[in-house]
């Protein structure tokens, strides 16, 4: 688990790296339009391009976290046991997509290699990457969350699944 907590620390930090250079670009060309009237190329593409990274690094780590949004009007007129089952069913679901995601994101990714972006001459390979990086990292934890649920499940224990950081509040809780 510790390196899943790594990698999730990691990813944290890219999004926040990514927010932060989104906002220096786009705010920056508009105080340097405003106040001086000039522009400086390819700023819209470092904004474009940080975007599309923190939001699939985003999806990670609200993975991760089980902070994703959700529908838990099933889970909640479960038991603890059958709610487990549910989640457990939904993560299968999840790899399945990001089995997907992955294997046409890397297809994607290669399809793309070659081409570079027309302001900062980027290979829109590395943009695509997002997509499979993604999904690998998901499907990673999902398997991680797979093994915990089947072992909750198999040894009994009685709580229904839900965030990592509403699970860490409850036990300081009790």
């Amino acid at each position: 688990m510790r390196g899943l907590d790594w990698i999730d620390r990691c990813c944290r930090v890219l999004v926040a790296a990514g927010i932060l250079t989104m906002v220096l670009a786009v705010g920056g060309e508009v105080i340097l339009r405003l106040v001086f009237g000039v522009s400086i190329g390819g700023t819209s593409e470092i904004a474009r391009f940080a975007f599309v990274w923190l939001t699939f690094l985003g999806s990670t780590c609200a993975f991760r976290q089980r902070c994703h949004l959700s529908i838990n009007l099933l889970a909640d007129l479960l038991t603890p046991r059958w709610a487990k089952v549910l989640d457990s069913l939904l993560c299968l679901l999840i790899l399945i997509a990001c089995y997907y995601l992955l294997v046409y994101g890397l297809t994607q990714t290669q399809r793309t290699w070659t081409q570079t972006s027309p302001t900062l001459g980027v290979r829109m390979g590395l943009i695509y990457a997002a997509i499979p990086v993604s999904a690998a990292l998901i499907i990673v934890y999902a398997i991680s969350d797979l093994f915990r649920q089947s072992g909750e499940i198999w040894r009994g224990e009685n709580h229904k699944p839900v965030g990592n950081i509403e699970r860490e509040t409850e036990d300081k809780i009790e």
